[in-house]
């Protein structure tokens, strides 16, 4: 190939003129491939030579973006990183959305399920009293949570529960000999915390005098203040005693509860049980540690002895009596629960069952790590076997240290353990029901448990939808 072009004659027309320079400009075109060609075939003679791939340009595939959420499932359309279906969070902004109605539920009060056996896992609405409670702060955590996502709080009646109101209410009438206090065990998850505020619900719609502990690992986590009382040798804890006052003072029917004459370092009134609380639950800036303490003290002694109104005690993560606090004194050493002012006190209660009309009710928490049922309680309920598997820890074996005053106190309290199961089928099926009816998102790990609970009772979708 001739790399020189001939360069047109002086002499042409504009003609030749024109088409001489297109002709140059298709020769310099042809120059340019022949080159580009040359330099290809050199290169990939040479990769041959030395082994190597030839690089080749990748293909990028152009994704086109929808113009919205897109339904009818599968794997395409929608927002990003969902499969199929509606995207939630835009479908409620699109104004054809109309939220689903709350449910109308019955309330849980004694009226509609006594004597009802049939209305087992059927869905109730917490009643005021219940919802009052909230409103205060006396609530679990997770409870909470759940008021806070529901359109109406609710929860699921289960037989366990009517079995527990029977006993209240055979245990409300005067002259009964003191029971001994019942410790609600079992898995975690399996619903400990909400049989036990339906029985404080029950309680309360009943006439009773309830001191219900919602957390009682926050008497022992080192969250609220505390301060040494020597002539007590106790540790008090103010707020967490005005909160115990005012929801004690909150209750009508401590207006008829007089105040046992014991002595008190300073002076406080005691014309009822109900004037003393509201006196420590709007004074307590002003009253001094011991005598707060001191106060509460004499306050809780005055309810258990009364026989004229019977008295609940719940307490929910009652593991926290009987272990190690997170408060430390000044010497940086660790305390012991029954150093601290609440806890003595409710111990207090519990030694030799001094609640004279009324029961005790508590429930095992096994939601935290950190707060695990101790090893000295686990001894004296002889449930030992929930040290291990069904928490992650190593069994109790002949090397566990086991604290002897913790244990001590256990015994002394004469815990009854109340087994609290999984679901039955009826309590799945309301629990299905009032999710349908709400409108709920169903997840996998709904359907996984609700397939279990069918499988292990020998039911199928069909009979329960």
């Amino acid at each position: 190939m001739s790399l020189f072009l001939a360069a047109p004659r002086a002499g042409s027309s504009s003609s030749s003129s024109s088409a001489g320079s297109s002709s140059s400009i298709s020769a310099v075109a042809a120059l340019s491939l022949s080159l580009r060609s040359l330099h290809l075939s050199a290169s990939r003679s040479a990769a041959a030579k030395k082994g190597v791939k030839p690089q080749v340009k990748k293909k990028t595939a152009i994704k086109k973006t929808t113009s919205g959420p897109r339904g009818g499932g599968g794997g395409g359309g929608g927002a990003k990183g969902r499969r199929g279906g509606l995207d939630a969070a835009a479908a409620r902004t699109n104004p054809f959305f109309v939220a689903p109605a709350p449910p109308k539920l019955p309330l849980l009060t004694p009226a509609q399920y006594a004597g009802a056996e049939e209305r087992v896992g059927e869905a109730f609405a917490w009643s005021k009293c219940v919802r009052d409670l909230h409103t205060a702060g006396v609530m679990p955590k997770g409870i909470s949570r759940e008021f806070a996502s529901q359109p109406t709080p609710r929860t699921i009646l289960r037989p366990l529960s009517l079995s527990l109101f029977s006993s209240l209410d055979s245990l409300s009438g005067s002259g009964r000999t003191p029971s001994a206090p019942r410790m609600l065990v079992g898995p975690r998850g399996v619903g400990k915390s909400h049989v036990l505020l339906q029985c404080v619900a029950h309680a309360l719609e009943s006439g009773w005098i309830v001191l219900y502990i919602p957390r009682g690992i926050g008497m022992i986590n080192s969250t609220s203040p505390f301060a040494y009382v020597a002539s007590q040798q106790t540790y008090a804890q103010r707020a967490l005693s005005q909160s115990v006052a005012a929801n004690l003072a909150s209750q009508v029917a401590l207006g008829d509860v007089a105040v046992l004459d014991l002595p008190l370092e300073t002076d406080l009134p005691r014309s009822s049980a109900r004037e003393l609380a509201a006196h420590l639950a709007n004074h307590a800036a002003a009253l001094s540690p011991s005598a707060l303490a001191g106060g509460l003290h004499l306050l809780l002694l005055s309810l258990a002895a009364q026989t004229k109104t019977p008295m609940l005690l719940a307490i929910d993560d009652a593991q926290a009596l009987y272990m190690r606090s997170a408060y430390k004194d000044a010497d940086a050493r660790p305390l012991e629960a029954w150093q601290l002012s609440l806890p003595r006190s409710l111990l207090s209660l519990l030694d030799s069952h001094k609640i004279q009309r009324g029961a005790t009710l508590a429930a095992l928490g096994l939601s935290t790590s950190e707060y695990r049922p101790p090893a000295a309680l686990l001894r004296a309920l002889g449930r030992e076997e929930l040290h291990g598997c069904n928490t992650g820890y190593t069994p109790l074996n002949a090397y566990s240290a086991v604290d002897a005053t913790h244990e001590q106190h256990a015994r002394a309290a004469g815990w009854k353990c109340v087994e609290v199961g999984n679901l039955q089928a009826r309590e799945a099926k309301g629990m299905w029901d009032v999710k349908r009816m709400e409108g709920a998102t169903w997840n996998g790990e709904f359907f996984s448990f609700f397939a279990a609970v069918c499988v292990g009772h020998g039911q199928k979708y069909g009979t329960l939808i």
